[in-house]
């Protein structure tokens, strides 16, 4: 299996995201149509609908870097972790192909497919994060059990979020699904292709371009929502290889880059919000109080940290400029190897890691003690 990744990191701040470079969309993926779509999307007189669903689009891709790597106490590892995200992002891309060519039908399919993938995957995350083994969810990967009713999951999906007030996917989040599933069951008169297109006539009409770029905003408007609430800490960006170099903790933080996409997709009032409700629950408060006792490093001492093959060609640029292109580099690799484990169809099988966590935890436990210990001795002899 071949894996084309994209990973953006910015110097400077971009005010627009083309659609096309959001999805790295090629000339041959495209009809004919497909211009004088993307044209008449750009040249809209209010074009907030659709700079939107391009900043959106962006930053579903960012959470590709908050995957972190969880490891049970036994079983398998779970390597396809990853999995349900991956095909959600996949299908979210044909969704936008498939609108740009004027399949409106089958890209209102594929979006529903691609929402259902998405809540699910931190359905999963939530429901195995305390879990002693990963073999429920390797029932299901395998096809030996099915994956209960969506709505339910829908259900317990917002019930078990953390959330401040106003928050888009509790308002609008069933709404939205259920009229995705209305064009795989049976659409209303008003609601159909035909209708909105005005005849079968292979032509797209601009009222349903427009229908399609307005239920794809609310769609990813929900996603967004359930991936931020999932991990909080994205509205917390960080100047990540300022302080780890180009080693850092795998899954933890947004960089300052993706944090930037995030507010423009959300918005700095919807970001904001995000924010203040978060700043004082665990997690993210400890991970960035924990980023924060790192101490900074400088351009030379980040520059050390490379152990990979050297970039051609870039002795010329600013160390600034050679810490930003390394660091872009090092984030697309971890994105392609979080695609190639999702999709391998070889498990890594893990030795009971009981007895090594008790052992951790009682370390940990016995070393808080005796600091303890050591600070009252210290406060009887002051």
């Amino acid at each position: 299996m071949e894996f084309k990744i994209k990973a953006l990191t910015f110097m400077g701040q971009p005010k627009v995201m083309p659609l096309r470079k959001v999805w790295d969309l090629e000339d041959a993926e495209l009809s004919s149509n497909a211009t004088s779509v993307v044209n008449g999307l750009e040249s809209l007189p209010d074009r907030e609908i659709y700079d939107e669903v391009c900043w959106q689009g962006q930053a579903l891709l960012e959470f590709q870097d908050l995957q972190d790597m969880p490891l049970p106490k036994r079983g398998r590892w779970m390597s396809n972790w990853a999995y349900l995200l991956c095909e959600s992002l996949n299908v979210l891309r044909q969704v936008v192909v498939c609108g740009l060519n004027g399949q409106i039908h089958a890209a209102l399919a594929a979006l529903r497919s691609s929402l259902e993938a998405f809540v699910c995957h931190y359905w999963w995350r939530r429901k195995l994060y305390l879990a002693d083994d990963y073999e429920c969810f390797y029932d299901w990967f395998n096809g030996k059990d099915q994956l209960r009713n969506f709505s339910r999951i829908i259900t317990e999906t917002l019930k078990e979020l953390e959330h401040p007030p106003g928050v888009v996917v509790f308002d609008g989040l069933k709404e939205v699904y259920s009229q995705l599933c209305s064009y795989a069951h049976k659409p209303l008169l008003d609601d159909a292709i035909i209708t909105m297109r005005g005849g079968n006539a292979p032509k797209i009409s601009n009222q349903e371009i427009l229908y399609w770029l307005l239920l794809v905003h609310r769609t990813q408007s929900c996603m967004l929502d359930v991936a931020v609430l999932s991990s909080p800490n994205s509205v917390f960006p960080v100047d990540l290889y300022r302080k780890f170099g180009f080693n850092p903790p795998v899954g933890l933080f947004f960089d300052l880059s993706s944090g930037y996409v995030l507010k423009k997709a959300l918005g700095a009032e919807r970001f904001d919000a995000y924010r203040r409700h978060f700043e004082r629950l665990d997690p993210p408060a400890d991970l960035i109080a924990w980023y924060n006792e790192h101490s900074d490093l400088s351009d030379e001492e980040i520059l050390a940290t490379w152990k990979e093959e050297s970039p051609s060609n870039d002795k010329d640029r600013s160390s600034e400029e050679r810490v930003v292109v390394r660091s872009c580099q090092m984030k697309a690799k971890m994105r392609a190897m979080l695609w190639a484990t999702s999709y391998s169809d070889v498990p890594i099988e893990m030795p009971d890691m009981t007895d090594v966590i008790r052992k951790v935890k009682e370390a940990a436990e016995n070393r808080g003690a005796n600091v303890g210990e050591v600070n009252r001795r210290r406060g009887a002899r002051t």
